[in-house]
């Protein structure tokens, strides 16, 4: 998966309360990052949100900074899915 410019190296998804999604993203220049994410509870409505965990200062600016792109990525992500779903595929 690209978006804008940023290849997925890992996905995995355990789509249950208390599952697990985690990714690993490689940035244009070459900077992978990694993301973990858990889910409380599962729903038809999908609302994301993150916080870091046992982050250093500088992680957690790293990690306001990109609040931007972030929600540009999911949202383009899940447009995509949106049409696709559409179209009568299953996830």
């Amino acid at each position: 998966m690209r978006s804008n410019g940023f290849t997925m190296l890992v996905c995995e998804v355990d789509l249950r309360p208390a599952g697990e999604f985690q990714y690993s993203l490689r940035s244009p220049d070459g900077h992978e990052m990694w993301s973990k994410w858990v889910y409380r509870e599962i729903k038809t409505t999908m609302t994301i949100s993150g916080y870091p965990i046992n982050a250093a200062e500088e992680e957690r600016k790293t990690l306001n900074d990109g609040r931007g792109s972030r929600k540009q990525a999911f949202t383009g992500a899940l447009d995509q899915l949106e049409a696709y779903l559409a179209q009568g595929n299953r996830a």
